[in-house]
């Protein structure tokens, strides 16, 4: 009985050029190639140039939200309840400062502080 692929391989194989060599230097674990499988199998995002293009990424986000939509799930902070007022405190919350510990930066690629988080959350809104 033949194996089936791993995400990983069965991702590297679909690419050529520049996206197998962005593939191979940015998913080095089997975890983070299953991630970028799903915006390219599952969204139906076009596999060519997906690693380093912006659009690609936009698209994936841009269909993601249509099918949360279709199952009726909220869109954003807003659609939830949850309205601006405890941004800061939920910031806090994420990088321990509302703890009493030092502020942890979260983030593989780029790490996350507090103000970093009220932006995003202040977004979600």
């Amino acid at each position: 009985m033949q194996q089936e692929p791993s995400a990983a391989g069965q991702l590297d194989g679909q690419l050529t050029g520049k996206d197998r060599q962005a593939f191979r230097q940015n998913c080095p674990t089997e975890e983070i190639a299953t991630r970028f499988l799903f915006p390219a199998n599952v969204l139906e995002v076009e596999k060519r140039g997906l690693f380093d293009r912006r659009d690609g990424f936009l698209e994936a986000i841009e269909k993601l939200s249509v099918f949360f939509g279709r199952l009726g799930l909220p869109q954003s902070l807003g659609d939830t309840g949850i309205d601006g007022s405890r941004i800061t405190e939920m910031a806090e919350r994420l990088t321990g400062v509302a703890y009493g510990q030092e502020e942890q930066r979260y983030g593989f690629a780029y790490p996350l502080g507090t103000e970093d988080w009220i932006n995003i959350l202040k977004a979600c809104l």
